[in-house]
């Protein structure tokens, strides 16, 4: 038998168990692992400025690998300051291991100036918690932690008191893990569930007038699409889609486009004469599409769009096909008619029609803005939107095409969007152009991760839909009749920003402006885009005003 450091044996097993990237800052009581995880030859250290970015880092590459990513703070306010990107991140089911020291377990550490119950930070986040204990194997907890979190889809905080982290235990030869996998989680979809969806859904078509049946991010994970246009087909029914499945049906002649707060002004009228919403894995009644708001007739849900553990995903996404195939298999195989919908591009110029653009000199109409950014930007770009007012904007007016969306709203933060993309970006390692959108209030909360992104080579294009004000503060205080510019703020120069942190940066105060932009030289790009708060989203205006 021989002794080893505890925090090298957690490092080699957290790279042995597959961990690829860690996002992290160095503290009193991480520095022992962090320093031995950044020698793992097979592991990408990303040092970041703020502990709340290290967690929304792993997210963002979590959401675009679907493999866990590694985040690791110290102790006290090191843990404490990352508590909104975790709840976010325990909201979007995301797996993620966040290795945080703690104070010792003897007690006395720093005079006990960080002491923190880790425990309840965890279950108050809706985390997972594991806490090492003296003379346990630690690559057996480092194997638990990833296997955990693979398997329920939750973050996992793994909590290493400083003194225990420090110290070596005894270890004998050969692998600890064990041979044989967990048994599978029966993924069969289940009977009763499969007739009680399948017989819903077949009443409710029956005694409807004018469906519209809606796609949602799970029923795109089910490959159920090809069935719910069938349906469509089938019973007259038009399409629609929630902003999660934003563009799967594009090309279908008889979709609305996006429903709720997001739908444009050509097909709201349709929406409106609907008297059934079938939502297939879709949300109907939550952020974005609030159909108990915005929608009067029925509404049926065939499966859920919140996000849950893998295996609970895979057996609901089998339910719901089955249901489908059921449904199918009863319907007569002729086409049924349905009016067409309004295409895109008649969608778009309706929104226009319906607010033009404002004379607003100095200032761009961000509608015009994404559809000339639509142009430059790769098909196959990824792009991150943030929260506030602005993110409308590239959700109605930016293509997909072969774009994958992420979005960072699931704790209605704003500010997540910068780190998120720098997490995406890591794991394409620039086989993809990622594209962050966000307000400049967000930006301003996590500006300096700009320099984290230029110090490590992340390439990223950071578009700041600037309009000098909380967007979403201002328009709401205008529709209750207060002052807005309680909301508003000096404009900062985002471009002189970035270029002080060695990142290029380009202003568009007109439409023209863009393209050479978008041109500049530079691996870590910013776009200072001073957009009007003349030009009010269709949300805000159905929403608020």
């Amino acid at each position: 038998m021989k002794r080893k450091p505890i925090a090298g044996l957690f490092a080699e097993s957290m790279a042995e168990a597959g961990v690829t990237t860690m996002f992290g800052i160095l503290g009193d009581a991480n520095i022992a692992f962090m320093s031995r995880m950044s020698q793992m030859p097979s592991v990408r250290t990303v040092h970041t400025r703020h502990e709340s970015a290290a967690v929304s880092m792993a997210a963002g590459h979590a959401r675009v690998t679907g493999r866990p990513a590694l985040a690791c703070v110290t102790s006290g306010p090191g843990l404490t300051h990352t508590m909104t990107s975790v709840v976010a991140a325990c909201r979007a089911n995301l797996p993620m291991v966040l290795f945080a020291g703690d104070t010792a377990a003897g007690g006395g550490f720093m005079g006990g100036l960080q002491e923190f119950d880790q425990r309840s930070f965890a279950e108050l986040c809706g985390a997972r918690f594991m806490r090492y204990q003296a003379g346990q194997d630690p690559r057996r907890v480092a194997a638990a932690a990833v296997a955990s979190t693979l398997e329920t889809g939750l973050p996992v905080l793994l909590s290493v008191p400083v003194d225990l982290l420090e110290s070596e235990i005894e270890v004998g030869p050969g692998s600890v893990f064990d041979d044989t996998a967990p048994p599978a989680t029966d993924g069969s979809p289940r009977p009763e569930v499969v007739a009680e969806w399948a017989g819903g859904l077949r009443t409710a078509l029956a005694q409807a007038r004018a469906p519209v049946l809606v796609v949602g991010a799970e029923a795109v994970r089910a490959d159920a699409v090809g069935r719910i246009s069938a349906l469509a087909r089938r019973t007259g029914a038009h399409l629609a889609v929630t902003y999660r499945a934003k563009g799967v049906l594009d090309e279908d002649p008889g979709c609305l486009g996006i429903i709720g707060a997001l739908a444009h002004a050509a097909d709201q009228s349709v929406l409106d004469d609907a008297d059934l919403m079938v939502g297939f894995g879709a949300d109907l009644t939550g952020f974005g599409a609030f159909g108990s708001r915005l929608f009067a007739g029925r509404q049926l849900e065939i499966g859920t769009e919140s996000p849950s553990a893998p295996s609970v995903r895979s057996r609901a996404g089998a339910e719901l096909c089955a249901a489908l195939d059921r449904v199918l298999a009863e319907l007569p195989h002729t086409a049924v008619e349905s009016p067409a919908a309004p295409s895109r591009e008649a969608a778009v110029r309706g929104d226009f029609d319906e607010l033009p653009e404002p004379d607003d000199p100095g200032r761009v109409d961000p509608r015009s803005l994404m559809r000339k950014l639509d142009a430059l930007l790769p098909d196959d770009a990824i792009v991150v939107v943030g929260a506030g007012h602005f993110w409308s904007f590239p959700i109605m007016y930016l293509p997909v095409r072969d774009r994958l969306f992420l979005y960072s709203i699931e704790f209605g933060s704003i500010g997540l969007a910068l780190g998120t993309g720098l997490g995406a970006a890591t794991a394409v390692q620039g086989a993809r152009q990622v594209l962050v959108v966000e307000g400049d209030g967000g930006v301003m909360m996590g500006v300096q991760e700009l320099e984290t992104a230029v110090r490590s080579d992340i390439p990223v294009t950071l578009l700041v839909l600037n309009d000098a004000a909380l967007g979403a503060e201002y328009h709401k205080l205008a529709g209750k009749s207060l002052a807005p510019d309680e909301a508003a703020y000096p404009d900062i120069d985002f471009a002189a920003v970035a270029r002080s942190m060695g990142a290029t940066g380009v202003a568009v105060t007109h439409l023209d402006d863009l393209a050479p932009a978008w041109g500049a030289v530079g691996s870590v790009r910013v776009i200072d885009a001073r957009v009007s708060r003349k030009v009010t989203s269709r949300w805000y205006r159905r929403m608020y005003l």
